[in-house]
This record gives structure tokens, sequence and C-alpha cells, in this order.
């Protein structure tokens, strides 16, 4: 089993992903600082990915239900 020290050091090259995630998001704070209707819009659009994603679930598992609810009924009543 990997120690948690092989997972984040290992690699001599990780140090730059964390690196580069980190200015990417200070970038972006920057970036939402001067343009804060950016903020708005990225709230926005989560918003609708989230919900978009719970659609699709409910309906698959409605979908899903249908035949277990019909064999429940069957053998279990």
């Amino acid at each position: 089993m990997r120690d948690l020290f092989d997972i984040f050091f290992a690699d001599d090259r990780a140090w730059w992903n964390y690196f580069i995630t980190g200015l990417f998001f200070i970038l972006a704070g920057i970036v939402i600082i001067l343009v804060p209707e950016i903020l708005v819009a990225l709230i926005a659009s989560a918003f609708i990915v989230v919900g978009l994603v719970i659609l699709v679930v409910a309906w698959q598992i409605r979908r899903l239900h249908k035949p277990f609810r019909r064999i429940r009924i069957e053998y279990m009543d």
C-alpha cells in the first residue's frame, strides 16, 4: 500500500501541478475582483449544470424504479 508521502512527493515534477493550480486560482480571483459579473455568471452556470445533473439522475431513478416496482408487486404482495 502506498503511503501519503509516495502519493504527493514520489514524482519530482508534482510540485508544478500545485504551482500552476495556485497561479490559476490567484488569476481567477483577480479577474473576479476586477469584473464581478464573471462571478455571477460562474455561479449561475454552476447552478444550471447541477440542476441538469439532478434532473438526469431523477429521470434515471424513475426509469429504473418501474421494473423493480413491478417485480415487488408481483412477488412480494
